[in-house]
C-alpha cells in the first residue's frame, strides 16, 4: 500500500505535454487536466524559422 505525502492530498494538475504523466495521475484519482501539446516542427529549429518566415 502507497502512502500519499501530505503534499500532494488535494493537488490538482494542468499538465501538458507528456500524456502518460497524466494517466498516471488519473490513475491514482488526482483532478489532472490534459494539454496535448508539442514544439513546432517537432523541435527543428531549422524548420521552425522557416515556418515562421511563412506567417
Amino acid at each position: 500500500q502507497q502512502h500519499t505525502p501530505s503534499l500532494l492530498e488535494n493537488v490538482a494538475v494542468i499538465n501538458i505535454g507528456l500524456r502518460s504523466f497524466a494517466l498516471e495521475l488519473q490513475s491514482a484519482s488526482k483532478p489532472v487536466v490534459h494539454y496535448q501539446w508539442s514544439p513546432v516542427a517537432g523541435g527543428n529549429k531549422k524548420l521552425a524559422r522557416l515556418l515562421e518566415r511563412l506567417q
